[in-house]
């Protein structure tokens, strides 16, 4: 009895327990902001509200699995240790072999990988330099040079082995929500600006440290603003497009102006253009831009390194391809409203021109 009493009290409560649930989810402010933009577009110009943002999307796009982005380089442990049983001549290279030899150093994480081997081509060179050939033998000699050229060749792919790096791939993935407004995010970019200044001094750079690698990719690892520079530009191409598309088809079925002067409708699209595009939507363009640009540069850096795994140089033509799109979606809408305002002689600079108009309270 008192089991089928409790039942629909249980049944309420776990309901109610949802909806507040619901209701604890985090806003994504930005998103927000694009669909009241294109909402009220859509009022004002008596045409069908777009369908809303497909999340899917997002995940239409993925970056390369971890086994298609790390490499390996062949073994060289016993060669080493062979070639340096007597080479009291190079003290630190028996450091450097010893800690790669050790339980931890076969587990290396990569940029602890890529600082080891950077410090062994340098003490390579260095041992070379000092041990003419006359003071070894012509054999000892040749291996060493042998071993040097083997480890320069394999350089470059212990630095792709980065991009393998939870840091790293957190920048590559879209992020649940796109760049809140307002927020400046930019050591990751500072961050990926010295990655790329990395892959392009590689063979010249004196070797860095494991630990300042690590600064490095610290602010990677703290941030998802790459997953989330990602969203946005994703969300603000559709945002984009859709309101373009608006704009087309109202001048083509139905133009605002008929006959070439302003109407009271269009004085109202003009005040969406002026209250929700310019006031709104641009400053957030202008901001997620901004990021977008600086990205995009460091992006065109990585692509022109050599020897990067080619699931990695997919995707990063992928990514480059979405801010192609992004530019594009961009200009085409600027262009859309100055065409359809100046079919009504309300662009900037014509006669009925004014920074605010009615405000649509339909």
């Amino acid at each position: 009895m008192l089991k089928r009493l409790l039942t629909p009290f249980l049944i309420g409560l776990l309901a109610t327990s949802g909806l507040l649930l619901g209701g604890c989810q985090p806003s994504d402010p930005a998103a927000d902001l694009q669909a009241d933009y294109l909402s009220r577009m859509a009022r004002a110009l008596e045409q069908a509200p777009p369908p809303a943002f497909d999340r899917q999307l997002l995940l239409a796009l993925r970056p390369p699995a971890n086994r298609e982005l790390r490499q390996s380089a062949a073994d060289s442990r016993i060669s080493l240790l062979n070639l340096l049983v007597d080479t009291a001549d190079c003290p630190r290279l028996r450091v450097l072999i010893s800690e790669r030899n050790s339980v931890l150093g076969k587990v290396m994480q990569p940029s602890h990988q890529l600082a080891y081997e950077m410090a062994l081509i340098d003490e390579l060179q260095g041992c070379l330099t000092h041990t003419r050939p006359h003071t070894r033998s012509n054999d000892w000699h040749s291996e060493l040079a042998s071993l040097l050229r083997r480890k320069q060749q394999e350089l470059p792919l212990h630095y792709w082995n980065l991009f393998a790096s939870d840091e790293l791939r957190q920048q590559l993935r879209f992020a649940e929500h796109g760049t809140p407004p307002n927020v400046n995010q930019t050591q990751w970019l500072d961050s990926l600006t010295s990655l790329a200044e990395l892959g392009e001094q590689l063979h010249s750079m004196p070797a860095p440290s494991a630990s300042s690698l690590d600064t490095l990719l610290q602010p990677l690892a703290n941030t998802e603003a790459g997953g989330q520079l990602l969203h946005s530009l994703a969300r603000l191409t559709y945002t984009l497009e859709q309101g373009t598309q608006l704009l087309s088809q109202r001048t083509t079925n139905k133009p605002l102006c008929p006959i070439g002067k302003p109407t009271p409708q269009a004085r109202i699209v003009q005040n969406v253009m002026v209250k929700y595009y310019a006031g709104q939507l641009q400053p957030y363009l202008a901001q997620v831009s901004q990021q977008a640009q600086q990205w995009h540069t460091q992006l065109a850096r990585l692509r022109r390194l050599p020897n990067a795994p080619l699931a990695l140089q997919g995707y990063l033509a992928e990514l480059d391809q979405r801010w192609q799109r992004f530019e594009h979606a961009t200009q085409a809408h600027v262009h859309a409203w100055q065409d359809t305002l100046r079919s009504c002689q309300l662009a900037p600079g014509q006669s009925g021109w004014q920074s605010s108009a009615p405000i649509d309270q339909r």
